[in-house]
């Protein structure tokens, strides 16, 4: 679950929420809506509750990797960030089991 989580699922999130959805659905003029709808769409299937604030944590994640590309133009650069997120993230659940296990 580890890798995957670190290594594929950037990769694949990104193409699809900001290559796929960014470069084909929206234009140069309309680059802030494809980051709002990029950001919101991100979050629905990363809430881990319904809430508020789950939802505004992942699509604020999401809209800056959305705007990561649109300024870098270089999908590399949010599947570089969102690697890292997930690697971070992995490490403190790794962290947290490994603790309650000893």
């Amino acid at each position: 679950m580890g890798i995957t989580a670190v290594f594929c699922s950037p990769i694949l999130e990104e193409l699809v929420f900001r290559g796929f959805l960014i470069g084909s659905m929206f234009t140069r003029r309309s680059r802030i809506a494809a980051i709002i709808v990029s950001g919101i769409l991100f979050s629905f299937p990363h809430m881990e509750d319904v809430n508020v604030i789950s939802f505004l944590t992942y699509a604020i994640l999401g809209g800056t990797l959305a705007y990561l590309y649109v300024k870098t133009e270089n999908i590399k650069v949010p599947i570089g960030l969102h690697f890292l997120n997930n690697l971070i993230a992995m490490s403190m659940m790794l962290v947290q089991v490994l603790i309650h296990t000893h």
